[in-house]
């Protein structure tokens, strides 16, 4: 694990996949276009990402041709030698909805045919990490994901915390 803190840039936690039934549809594309940038400093950084996804399978029962897009920015500061800290912003947009698991249960959301598909996701986190020495970091962090399916409910109780120890060898 590398001791560096690094972006969680896409809040869809999964990958492409058809969306139509496996009896209909055999093949599925995606085309992901993405622009980034990221500006340092001695102490930290500011890293941006937009991109844009042209999907389709080839579904004879159903038209799954989507337009979705995300961005993404992420500012990290040090404080001292060893103290960090970070805040976090991500989307995505899939007009028509799509299934994205985000900080969600993925059976419930993304690998259950029948899963509800989701048409926006948001998430803020802000976190700190300490280097206790050159291999060892700990960090902690917390994500706020807010998201509205399809049939308009909203996804807002994926929130998370997390504790991590990273050594790098």
């Amino acid at each position: 694990v590398d001791s560096k803190p690094r972006p969680r840039k896409r809040p869809s936690n999964g990958f492409f996949r058809a969306l139509g039934a496996p009896g209909t549809t055999k093949e599925f594309s995606a085309n992901l276009y993405e622009l980034d940038a990221k500006a340092r400093w001695r102490s930290g950084h500011l890293a941006v990402a937009a991109g844009w996804v042209r999907f389709d399978d080839d579904d004879v029962t159903a038209d799954h041709t989507r337009r979705m897009n995300y961005q993404s920015v992420e500012w990290m500061q040090r404080v001292g030698e060893r103290l960090y800290g970070v805040v976090r912003y991500s989307g995505i947009e899939a007009p028509r909805g799509y299934p994205l698991a985000g900080f969600g249960n993925a059976g419930a959301f993304f690998y259950n045919p029948g899963a509800p598909w989701t048409e926006r996701l948001r998430r803020v986190s802000a976190g700190f990490g300490y280097r206790l020495g050159p291999p060892l970091v700990l960090k902690f962090e917390y994500s706020v994901e807010r998201g509205r399916t399809v049939a308009g409910a909203d996804r807002d109780d994926q929130d998370f915390l997390a504790a991590e120890v990273g050594f790098k060898f």
